[in-house]
């Protein structure tokens, strides 16, 4: 069995790329570069795609609902999506 069929079978959990508030049942904003981000809190979109482009530029996003959020992991449309990795101080 391939794995895209395997993960069919699957619902993955899915995180804001900012702040890392589960996405799953909510859905979330798609922005160009492939990562999701809140719908509830717009800073998140902002601060994540205008880091990227230096604070220049225009923030483009579509909203997708759960369903089509995991249909775009599926077809590799959404590059990230996981829980953010945190450094841990010691």
């Amino acid at each position: 069995m391939r794995t895209i069929d395997i993960l069919k079978n699957f619902t993955l959990d899915v995180y804001c790329q900012t702040c890392g508030a589960g996405l799953t049942e909510a859905g979330g904003y798609v922005a160009d570069n492939g990562e999701i981000y809140c719908v509830e809190n717009s800073n998140c979109l902002n601060e994540g795609v205008l880091s990227e482009t230096e604070g220049i530029g225009v923030v483009v996003a579509d909203f997708y609902d759960p369903k089509k959020v995991q249909e775009a992991i599926r077809k590799g449309e959404l590059a990230k999506f996981g829980p953010l990795e945190r450094e841990v101080d010691e």
